[in-house]
Order: C-alpha cells, then structure tokens, then sequence
C-alpha cells in the first residue's frame, strides 16, 4: 500500500463558539454523491459505518465535554474510484499490479439546533494498493484513513490558552 494521511482543505474551520465534545451527538450522517459520480448504495452504507465508527472513537478520547449540542453530517463524495470488482483470474497473471484507491469529498457540518455551520472542508483520500487476494482489506483501510480524516477534522483540538494553537491543516 502506498499511500498518507487524508488531504483536509478547511473552507470554514470548525466554529470557536461551539467545541465539539464527549456531551455532543451527530444525530444525522448524510452521505450523497455528485452526479457524476457512481457509488453504489452498498459501498455508501460501508462509508456510513466507517464514519461512524471513527467519529464515535474520537469522540470516547476526547477529554472536552463538549456544550450538549446536536450536529449533521453532509458528506458529498466528488470523487470515488476503487475497483473492488476485478477478476480473480487477472490477479493470477498480474500479481503485482498497482491500483489507485481515490475517494474525495464536500464536508458541511452543522448544528442541528440553530443551523449554524460548525465547520466545512474538502477531504482528499489516495492510495496505490497491490491488486492481491489482500484487495478488499487495502480498500477497507482507505476508508478507514478517510473516515478517521473526517473525524480528525471534526475534532479540531482547541485550548482556552494563548500558548496553545488549534490543528491547523491547509
């Protein structure tokens, strides 16, 4: 696998006036698609839970209790290409053939209560995988690395110190 870490291009950095936390809850996940875009109804629900998951395992680290608040996440996949339908007997020919794994998106974040926008930003995910019988689980990390992205993104470490800087990714 080759590959790094999810590429976030903040639009809107997570809002000051709310700090995401062990007391918050994201009642709703939507995952959608551009038009031009196929993602199969099955794939979105494995994306649905990776998000999920990874979201929830940040949030039980997180030492902040957060201000009760009810958040929705809009994921816009614009970009999804994984070939998790290649044949078997091309593997047995070409055992060592590198297959690109991209899968972007639109991030919007928002409070449920107020609507307001908590934070909005472009999340880019690339790896080359081998195509092997190990396929599947290279495709499963990648969207594993991009959820714990989103979920990185999300949980934006903020201090009430001056010596202590939020993460910042550009």
């Amino acid at each position: 696998m080759i590959g790094c870490s999810p590429s976030i291009k903040y639009i809107q950095k997570p809002s000051i006036k709310h700090e995401f936390g062990a007391n918050d809850v994201i009642e709703i996940i939507n995952i959608s698609s551009v038009d031009d875009v196929k993602i199969k109804e099955l794939k979105k629900q494995e994306l649905f839970q990776h998000v999920y998951t990874k979201l929830h395992e940040k949030q039980k680290s997180t030492i902040n209790m957060g201000g009760h608040q009810t958040y929705k996440l809009d994921i816009n996949i614009t970009r999804y290409a994984a070939n998790e339908n290649f044949s078997w007997e091309i593997v047995l020919w070409v055992f060592t053939l590198l297959q690109p794994i991209y899968i972007d998106a639109h991030v919007i974040v928002t409070t449920l209560t107020d609507n307001e926008t908590y934070a909005e930003f472009d999340i880019e995910k690339y790896h080359l995988c081998a195509v092997t019988v190990f396929m599947s689980s290279c495709i499963n990390s990648v969207k594993r690395d991009f959820s714990a992205g989103i979920a990185d993104a999300v949980f934006v470490k903020k201090c009430k110190y001056s010596s202590c800087k939020r993460l910042e990714k550009k």
